[in-house]
């Protein structure tokens, strides 16, 4: 079993050498095409295509347009997790949120903000929850629903707001801007909600920003046909990425930090040079991969909760991508999930599952295979 889960079986290796002979030698500009083909009918992928997809992206990224600028990185970093919760009673996000406030003080600057989104699957199921028409079917996922504040995505993302705050002044006392946004995929804008004024300081073009972003995203048609509001509902991920943001960040000041849904359907803080996010590190359009968080190793609670969401509900997932820049600390992750999920481990037993890991150089841009 060990030797399956480190990416040991004969075929498996076989296939990623496949995947990583392509890329180095150009072989696979004429099956990406066919692949983008079956992701715009939400076909599930084969762990190659899922990689080749990712990877083509990557290389286009890190190659053509110089890597570390041009990635997407700098300014705002993104935690994502599902339905934008805060968890204060889960060490590894406490830890993740704490240790990004630090890097946003040491830029003397500083705004968080709280980012859901309408149509949020946490939320809907917090909500039938509550009403006796769902049950969680893991720890992980009940989990997240249990920390689900309000009766809407609005209110919802304005408590989280409140208790990140909190969060934050209570650990490290620092001071810094606050607020509660929202993003409506019908109307494709991105709503800022509210501000807490307990701890609000002038930092309001950040804000800005990000609003002329989301707005910039609409106008220049990034979600395509697939993403019409009628057709927004259903979920697609060829892939579950899990990442550390403060490891695409690298040593950029941070600006801002975003925590967000970690959702399929779309990402509205990616393109730009101001946002440090792996959806444009791979060139990702909507619902092609599931972002999730990690820290060191570590995965939140709710990261794992929003994971086994996305293998239960989501279609088309069969692959987690674990990216670092240190090979150990991408091996830690995936034992970490292993040990933490027996959703995870149940489906890597039964062949439904992939988990491949990626060394990211920042140096570069570039995001290369981890042979084990």
């Amino acid at each position: 079993m060990a030797q399956k889960l480190r990416g040991g079986d004969e075929g498996r290796l076989r296939d990623l050498r496949d995947v990583d002979r392509r890329l180095r030698t150009g072989g696979a500009s004429g099956l990406i095409e066919g692949i983008r083909g079956k992701i715009r009918t939400k076909e599930t992928l084969s762990t190659p295509e899922s990689l080749l997809c990712l990877l083509a992206g990557n290389r286009i990224f890190s190659e053509e347009k110089g890597g570390l600028e041009s990635n997407g990185r700098g300014k705002i970093l993104p935690i994502d997790v599902a339905g934008n919760i805060i968890t204060p009673d889960d060490p590894v996000f406490k830890d993740l949120l704490v240790s990004a406030a630090k890097g946003m003080k040491e830029s003397r600057t500083g705004m968080l903000l709280n980012v859901g989104h309408v149509h949020c699957g946490a939320v809907n199921a917090a909500i039938d929850f509550e009403n006796g028409d769902y049950d969680p079917e893991t720890k992980n996922i009940r989990f997240v629903v249990d920390h689900v504040q309000g009766k809407n995505e609005i209110d919802n993302s304005l408590k989280q707001a409140s208790a990140a705050g909190e969060l934050i002044v209570e650990t490290t006392g620092i001071t810094f801007g606050m607020t509660a946004l929202y993003f409506d995929w019908e109307k494709r804008e991105l709503i800022n909600i509210g501000e807490s004024t307990d701890h609000r300081i002038d930092n309001t073009e950040i804000v800005d920003d990000i609003q002329a972003s989301a707005r910039k995203i609409a106008s220049i048609g990034f979600f395509g046909g697939a993403m019409e509001a009628e057709q927004m509902a259903p979920q697609y991920a060829h892939a579950i990425v899990v990442s550390d943001p403060k490891t695409i960040m690298g040593k950029t000041p941070i600006e801002a930090i975003a925590v967000r849904c970690a959702d399929a359907r779309g990402t509205f803080l990616a393109p730009g040079d101001s946002f440090s996010d792996p959806r444009t590190l791979f060139s990702a359009g909507p619902q092609e991969i599931f972002l999730v968080s990690s820290n060191e190793g570590l995965v939140p609670q709710a990261g794992i909760g929003s994971i086994e969401y996305a293998l239960l509900h989501v279609k088309g997932t069969k692959h987690i991508v674990i990216i670092d820049t240190d090979e150990k600390v991408a091996v830690d992750t995936r034992d970490f999930l292993v040990d933490s999920s027996e959703t995870v481990w149940r489906k890597l037993t039964k062949g439904d599952l992939d988990v491949t890991l990626l060394q990211y150089d920042p140096k570069t841009g570039a995001a290369n295979i981890i042979f084990e």
